[in-house]
Order: structure tokens, then C-alpha cells, then sequence
């Protein structure tokens, strides 16, 4: 199912020779070998279910080798390269246009050597990563903070994908902006300033009487809400409480 996607998502595009990329969700080798025959070039990673037994060692082997290591088969039939890389994880990618050679280097923090070291990259592997710097990075980023709550609702994924994706991409307009520089957030940070923001603008007006009243304005509510434009105020509703609220 997911070939024919792409396929026909690429029967619609002018008559050329494309070099497309995409995930281990649509790779599969008879994607890329029917690629190959309407004269268009196809590189992705792609899962162990589908090599098809592929003569290349298994995955458990694989990640017991150093970090960088690499290993490649060609289809002669096809002219289809296969190759295992062993990174955090052994990842396997096919590519019917790119080889290993030449490799390239990386620079990664090592916990058994204590310092950065030097890790070797195979050319389809760079190549991958350069072409595939937003939707795959995305959903990388997004599975990093994916929430843990679990409904029998069949719409949920789909309702909190939705939300998952506006503020990852809200995140990254914010990192183009000037307030980036000044005030540098990452994923994380930038999404539990717009939860709190979301959760202080919304609530119902509250007397505080406790020691919180003595603290400055600033530690208590995040420039977002207090200017937001929305009339906020501060009065004196007795000489022991304060009052903090919207003007209705």
C-alpha cells in the first residue's frame, strides 16, 4: 500500500527524472526497482520484514560492532544497493542511485570514551539525511514528547497528532525569529511556555492571599499572557487580598 502511493503521487508530477527519499513506512525493494523501470531513482530506509533475504548479517551481529561500522550488498539483477549502518541503532537503507563511497565523518559525543569522536557516514546514508530534513525530522522530534495517555477513542491519535504538529512547526518559526536569539528555547521549553500561557490567559478570576501576592508580577505570569493584549489588570479588592483577572 504504501509503494502505490508513492507511485501514484509521482504519475502526477511532469515527465522527469526525480531522485525522491522517504521512510521505512513506504520503502520496500519492489518501490524502488519500480522506480527504477519509469526512470526515476529512489533512497530510503527500510525495515528488516522487507529485505527480502538479503545476505546481510543480522541486525543483533551488526549492533555489537563499533559505532560507524557498515555493511553492503548489490542486486546485481536490479542494481539495487542494500547497507546496514550501526549508529545508536543499526539502520538499513536502499538506494538504487547512491553507494557507500565515499564515505564522510561525523562528529558524536562517545559515553565509553568520554569525548567526541569521529564516526564514519556511507554516502546514501549523508545523502538521506540532507534530503530528509522535514517530515522525518519531525516526527523524530515529535516522538521524543509523545503523550502518554491512553483512550479507546479511535480519533485521539489523529486529534493529537494535529496539535503535535501545529506547535512543532510554531517551534520552528520561532527559531527563525529575533526572539530565538534573545531567548533561546528548545522543543520541550517552547511547548510548556504555551501550555502555561494557554492555562493562565483561560482562568477564572482567583483571590490570592497567600505569600505568592509578594512576588513580582514578572515570576508569576509569563509575558505572553501579560501582553497578549487582552486588557489584563491588577486591583485591590481589600487591604489583605489581591485580585487578578480579566476586565470583564
Amino acid at each position: 500500500m504504501g509503494g502505490s502511493v508513492v507511485v501514484d503521487l509521482l504519475c502526477k508530477l511532469p515527465a522527469k527524472c526525480y531522485n525522491v527519499y522517504f521512510d521505512n513506512l513506504f520503502t520496500s525493494l519492489p518501490l524502488i526497482e519500480t522506480l527504477k523501470e519509469i526512470g526515476m531513482h529512489g533512497t530510503g530506509t527500510v525495515r528488516q520484514n522487507r529485505l527480502q533475504a538479503c545476505p546481510l548479517a543480522p541486525a543483533t551481529e551488526v549492533k555489537k560492532k563499533d559505532r560507524g561500522f557498515s555493511e553492503s550488498v548489490i542486486d546485481t539483477s536490479s542494481g539495487l544497493l542494500i547497507c546496514c549502518w550501526n549508529y545508536n541503532s543499526v539502520v538499513t537503507l536502499v538506494s538504487s542511485l547512491f553507494g557507500v563511497l565515499p564515505k564522510s565523518t561525523a562528529r558524536r559525543w562517545s559515553r565509553k570514551l568520554n569525548k567526541e569522536v569521529q564516526v564514519p557516514v556511507p554516502l546514501l546514508v549523508s545523502k538521506y539525511n540532507q534530503n530528509m530534513g522535514g517530515t522525518d525530522r519531525m516526527d523524530e522530534n515529535i516522538s521524543y514528547y509523545r503523550p502518554s495517555i491512553r483512550i479507546n477513542k479511535w480519533w485521539w491519535p489523529m486529534f493529537i497528532a494535529q496539535i503535535q504538529y501545529r506547535l512543532h512547526n510554531a517551534w520552528k518559526i520561532y527559531r527563525l525569529s529575533a526572539a530565538y536569539k534573545q531567548d533561546p528555547l528548545d522543543d520541550l521549553a517552547f511547548t510548556r511556555r504555551i501550555a502555561r500561557a494557554l492555562l493562565i490567559s483561560n482562568r477564572q478570576q482567583r483571590i490570592i492571599t497567600g505569600p505568592g501576592r509578594f512576588q513580582p508580577i514578572k515570576s508569576r505570569i509569563p509575558e505572553d499572557v501579560r501582553f497578549d493584549g487582552r486588557n489584563h489588570f491588577l486591583y485591590s479588592g481589600n487591604t489583605h487580598a489581591y485580585i487578578v483577572g480579566r476586565k470583564q
